[in-house]
């Protein structure tokens, strides 16, 4: 049951973006950018597909680890990009949490990022917003877990699909972060509330919606 709440709350890739981050000198660059997009979406790709074949009611319990896995795999990814264009340094929970707003199309995602001239500025959050609001992404990944439970019990034709999305959802998230790490990129401290409303500078209140927020 926990799992199971989890996987439709969309907490798990909270608590993965805020508690799972590699550090730069943990980061290996294994080729150039395409090169290690097509090796980690092939990887993304096996995952899907792998868990996707166990059957029945045990396939379902390996849903979140899919998820999990497959988000890992993600966020490495990103920083070893970011650690290819000298930029490993500036990765924060903010910025991988704008890099898979804008690749799964989070209506709130143009809060967090946007392009100023040829620069692209990245929005700081507080960790009580990214706590607030990241579940979104989770909710939309998870949003497609109905379907997987009906076809646990098909695996053989269903697995590949599974294994297709995972792949084309990796490179999605690749190629927002190659894209933003190519200008010069900003980081502007900033606070926002769990609705996403940007306060004025040196405000703690939410002017529209009352919401106390904490750096």
């Amino acid at each position: 049951m926990k799992a199971k709440a989890m996987i439709k709350s969309g907490n798990w890739f909270t608590d993965l973006l805020l508690n799972f981050i590699p550090y730069p000198e943990d980061t290996t660059v294994t080729g150039s950018p395409d090169e290690m997009i097509i090796k980690a979406s092939r990887q993304a790709f096996a995952i899907s597909t792998c868990a996707g074949m166990i059957p029945g009611f045990l396939g379902f319990f390996s849903i979140l680890p899919e998820l999990i896995a497959v988000t890992k795999l993600q966020i490495n990814l990103v920083y070893k990009l970011a650690k290819y264009y000298g930029k490993a340094h500036l990765l924060n929970p903010s910025i991988i949490f704008s890099i898979f707003a804008t690749a799964m199309g989070v209506g709130e995602h143009r809060i967090f990022m946007r392009n100023v001239g040829p620069r692209i500025m990245v929005k700081a959050l507080s960790s009580q917003a990214i706590r607030s609001l990241a579940p979104r992404i989770g909710t939309r990944i998870s949003a497609r877990i109905a379907g997987r439970r009906l076809a646990r019990w098909i695996p053989v034709l269903s697995a590949p699909a599974f294994g297709y999305f995972s792949m084309t959802m990796t490179e999605k998230i690749a190629y927002v972060a190659d894209e933003i790490f190519l200008p010069d990129m900003v980081i502007e401290e900033i606070l926002i509330c769990s609705h996403g409303h940007e306060l004025p500078e040196g405000a703690t209140t939410c002017p529209e919606c009352g919401e106390e927020v904490s750096v």
